[in-house]
């Protein structure tokens, strides 16, 4: 987990803070990437390499179509209702865009199919390039 989520939530305490250079059981299954370019949040994704799926948590949200009325407000306020978009709020978190970018361009050139979001759908077909169009304003800069 994360080293802020110990901070949120003590309860948790004893599990395994992720360190992303370090390797784990699990590390040829499942491959940890930090998103790196904030200092007050610390994002990672997933790569499961046997499914081809990249798993994010808020780097990225998926609200096609949100629904009660106050997540559609929500999905709305915060710039991610529609489709595959990064949140305003993780826009302004991420005050290092030149490290963001390189850790998002790592994310693209993983062979994933499948995008697994911690806030949305599910995204099956075309994930890929669908990540990679969420994040053009930050990699076509």
């Amino acid at each position: 987990m994360p080293r802020a989520l110990l901070k949120k939530r003590p309860d948790l305490a004893g599990a395994t803070v992720i360190n992303p250079t370090q390797r784990y059981p699990w590390s040829d299954d499942l491959v940890p990437h930090r998103i790196n370019g904030s200092s007050s949040v610390e994002e990672f994704a997933f790569f499961h390499r046997e499914s081809s799926t990249l798993v994010i948590t808020d780097i990225c949200f998926n609200m096609v179509d949100p629904k009660p009325i106050r997540l559609k407000l929500f999905a709305t306020l915060m710039g991610t209702k529609g489709d595959l978009k990064t949140s305003r709020l993780m826009k302004l978190l991420y005050r290092d865009k030149q490290a963001m970018k390189q850790s998002i361009q790592e994310l693209v050139q993983l062979p994933f199919e499948r995008l697994i979001v911690a806030h949305g759908d599910i995204i099956e077909q075309d994930a890929a390039a669908r990540f990679k169009t969420a994040f053009a304003w930050l990699l076509n800069k």
